[in-house]
């Protein structure tokens, strides 16, 4: 059997073959996507010196290695003409691949982008650039089988996606003509570890109860696993004349619905997938799509006619070209590729982090409720403090990075006005500027400026008002935390415990999002996201309380913590597993993936009952870390003003704390 490790070192053998010993200067575009990043790590070990380009280096972690960042947009012509000099190599490999999105959108990444690209090389005389493109260009919602390079295009393209890639492919070759050295190679449906679209979609659509079998399941398609179209690109370096363009695909059409469904099995997520008429489906996709535009929402919509397309049509590829022209074979089966794609998807990391972080937490504040709305069985009468607590994490090269934000002043600013008041009403709050993450960070002798990211549980007020203080960190959290934000305004950001003017004016720029996790799992948690790929924070899932929420598995020295943020709001619904409270689960944006969450903690205890498990809001924690103490004497230190203004006039009825 041939093992990971094997088909690396193939990997690092072939790039020293095709590339020399001697380390070249490197550019990839779109590194920090799935098939960037794995090549960037394959080019990175055989010696090279690589930069990669993209918006976010956290969806596939590339901070632990010796890899240049160069976080820049395709459509900044003027830096991309500046990134291509001095380069003995380029891989455009970036694109907006999205299957949603606005013509203009596409144009602007997939075909201007390019047009930068390309301009860079032929200025700066790039020996060779190789870019990827797309079979999406081929595609029109029939069978059709062998396709080859030499085929005529559809008249009218499936997609604005594909049409981009079309067009795209066209600015290249016309740089062909003016003297570049290019190749093209067109990528087809490429899976495997770390895979962010393909697999991870289907899954979560399974694990959802969306997912149906579309038509008679009998669809033959080709698919490409990841390592097939690395080796590609390293052959593509110095075989094939300027203009080639080369299909490259696993050489072994299947099955899609047996395959989705051995995948689903090994999840242990119910397999039976209803059967839906293709062209029952290709009319609720086009449905959806009208419905998406009409009313403008955010995100994709949960069918498109192209997924439709593909998921119930054969399409099929002739690699003969790359087989030529390339030397091109497949090192990786379609049977061992789905093992370890299988592999990566049920397995698990539980050994510790060789590298340890630094945590300390702290209070901005609290907003005080009836212990019995926490905490199932809790005595009525009881009053609890939910601090609003965030963490610092120090990381020996990453830096500082926050959990959260918490309270800060800015809270009562944007709770004045209704409907916003009426968050202000049903939280009354306790904070002042002493109690400020800013502020707290400053009184501890670390400068604010130094933090460089924030990594945001969910975008709950409580959670977020210290943003703005800190306006050159980026923001992590996951896409579907920040979607489920998304268009909510008035009332119905007020019922979600959102108030939108707290989130910085840059906020989009600044977010770095990711869309699936893509490390081992851990315990009862199927998939991980190692931040900063050392195992030292590993984001997990604890959607329920808000959508998409996450929380942090942080190695340090004395052993792991979890921080759960707000999936539960005491430990000891964790411990012994006590039900949601009704105040929990009326305030939850999905009371039934809450309690999933909560299953999960309380798995997570029993299972690693050393490892500290630290929800945000638990008066426990408070007490361990001294957060009363601490809070109650910047709270009477303040003037007399500042009192005034964190004081809210009695209501005579008990509230329900977000």
């Amino acid at each position: 059997m041939v093992t990971g490790q094997q088909i690396d070192d193939q990997l690092q053998v072939l790039a020293k073959a095709e590339l020399g010993e001697v380390p070249l200067n490197i550019y990839i575009t779109g590194g920090t996507g799935f098939v960037g990043s794995r090549l960037a790590r394959v080019l990175c070990a055989a010696g090279h010196r690589i930069t990669v380009s993209g918006r976010n280096p956290h969806r596939h972690p590339i901070a632990s290695l010796p890899i240049q960042f160069d976080e820049v947009d395709l459509t900044d012509r003027q830096r991309i003409l500046d990134a291509c000099q001095n380069r003995d190599l380029v891989f455009h490999i970036g694109a907006k691949s999205s299957p949603w999105g606005t013509k203009s959108e596409f144009r602007s990444a997939n075909v201007d982008g390019t047009q930068n690209v390309v301009d860079g090389c032929l200025l700066h005389r790039v020996p060779r650039l190789i870019h990827v493109s797309s079979t999406a260009i081929h595609f029109e919602f029939i069978d059709k089988y062998d396709i080859s390079e030499s085929d005529p295009l559809p008249v009218k393209f499936c997609c604005e996606y594909a049409q981009s890639k079309a067009d795209a492919e066209k600015v290249v070759q016309e740089a062909v003509e003016k003297g570049l050295n290019a190749i093209i190679l067109r990528a087809r449906a490429v899976f495997g570890p770390g895979d962010n679209t393909l697999l991870p979609r289907l899954i979560e659509a399974a694990r959802q109860g969306r997912l149906k079998q579309i038509g008679s399941g009998q669809n033959r398609i080709d698919l490409t696993y990841i390592d097939n179209l690395i080796a590609a690109l390293l052959l593509a370096v110095r075989r094939g004349d300027a203009g080639t363009v080369c299909t490259v695909t696993n050489g072994e059409p299947i099955l899609i619905w047996p395959l989705l469904r051995e995948t689903l099995d090994s999840l242990n997520i119910s397999s039976k997938l209803p059967r839906v008429p293709q062209g029952i489906a290709m009319l609720a996709a086009r449905f959806l799509e009208w419905q998406h535009r009409f009313m403008r929402r955010p995100g994709e919509p949960m069918m498109t006619r192209y997924a439709v397309g593909l998921l119930s049509r054969s399409q099929t590829f002739d690699i003969s070209t790359a087989r030529r022209v390339l030397d091109f074979s497949p090192i990786v089966t379609m049977s061992e590729g789905i093992r370890r794609t299988l592999n990566m998807l049920t397995g698990r990391d539980e050994s510790n982090a060789v590298v340890a972080i630094k945590l300390r937490l702290f209070s901005t504040g609290f907003t005080a409720h009836p212990a019995h709305l926490a905490e199932s069985g809790a005595a009525r009468g009881q009053v609890i403090r939910f601090h609003a607590m965030f963490g610092l994490i120090e990381h020996p090269t990453q830096g500082l990075t926050l959990f959260d934000a918490g309270y800060s002043p800015r809270f009562y600013e944007t709770t004045r006005r209704f409907p916003y008041s009426i968050y202000g009403w049903t939280t009354p709050a306790r904070t002042n500027d002493a109690l400020s993450a800013v502020s707290v960070l400053r009184r501890n002798g670390i400068d604010p400026s130094l933090v460089r990211r924030i990594v945001l549980s969910h975008f709950h007020a409580d959670h977020v008002c210290g943003l703005k203080d800190f306006p050159q960190a980026e923001i992590i959290t996951s896409s579907r935390a920040w979607l489920s934000v998304q268009g909510k305004s008035g009332l119905g950001a007020v019922k979600r415990a959102i108030i939108p003017e707290l989130f910085p004016d840059d906020i989009k720029r600044r977010l770095r999002l990711i869309e699936a996790f893509q490390s081992p799992g851990f315990g009862p948690f199927e998939a991980t996201h190692d931040l900063f790929g050392d195992g030292s924070v590993r984001m997990v899932e604890l959607s329920g309380h808000a959508l998409g929420q996450i929380g942090l598995l942080l190695q340090q020295d004395s052993g792991r913590c979890l921080l759960a943020a707000d999936a539960a709001w005491t430990g000891r619904t964790i411990r012994e597993n006590l039900p949601l409270t009704f105040g929990f689960q009326w305030l939850a944006a999905s009371a039934r993936e809450a309690r999933e969450s909560l299953r999960k903690l309380h798995e997570f205890h029993k299972s690693f009952p050393s490892i500290e498990i630290i929800p945000t809001h638990c008066p426990e924690v408070a007490d361990r870390y001294g957060f009363n103490a601490e809070v109650d004497r910047l709270l009477a230190a303040s003037t007399a003003s500042e009192r005034s203004a964190c004081t809210t006039p009695p209501t005579g009825r008990e509230s329900c704390g977000f």
